[in-house]
């Protein structure tokens, strides 16, 4: 009997984060992200073996070119996974803040699920007035000058970065994140 599988994609930081539903439970598909944020496949694949046996599995994803088995991760795991990334050990900054943005939202999902039982979309919107802020000011930064446009050109890495972060909260309330 052929099982099927839903497969969902989920904008992350600027990545995609690919989702499937197995024995009634949301797992991440561990390659796919782990790459996305510049890291290693071989090196993550023998910590994920090594120290997450029970978070993992081996599903059947279907891919461009067929079917394929692949480590994923339950979600309920998967921030364990993130703290577990040492952001420090990695050179390129682009990469590193990346990883740093997502043990952030993170913490804020799990917070906000701690403390009100889900994620507030009422966060969202104040984090993203936050960011607009920073924006706005950003922008008037830009405009004194040459250096500091340089400046502004990596402020909008950032921005888009934690746009995306913010946003990211909403999209955890459709996921039952008790244990």
């Amino acid at each position: 009997m052929k099982q099927h599988i839903n497969l969902l994609k989920v904008p992350f930081f600027g990545t995609e984060l690919l989702l499937v539903e197995h024995d009634e439970q949301p797992y991440v598909v561990m390659k796919t992200i782990t790459e996305s944020i510049g890291l290693s496949w071989q090196g993550q694949h023998e910590k994920l073996i090594e120290h997450f046996e029970k978070g993992i599995k081996e599903i059947l994803i279907p891919t461009n070119g067929g079917s394929q088995l692949m480590i994923c991760m339950n979600l309920r795991k998967f921030p364990a996974w993130l703290y577990s990334l040492q952001p420090k050990k990695v050179s390129d900054p682009v990469k590193r803040a990346k990883i740093i943005s997502f043990k952030e939202e993170c913490d804020e999902v799990l917070w906000q699920y701690w403390t009100t039982g889900m994620a507030s979309r009422e966060a969202v919107k104040e984090k993203l007035a936050e960011i607009d802020e920073f924006e706005k000011l950003s922008k008037q930064n830009g405009s004194n000058g040459s250096y500091l446009m340089l400046q502004r050109k990596k402020e909008i890495k950032v921005i888009e970065m934690m746009k995306a972060n913010a946003k990211q909260l909403d999209l955890f309330q459709h996921f039952d994140l008790t244990i």
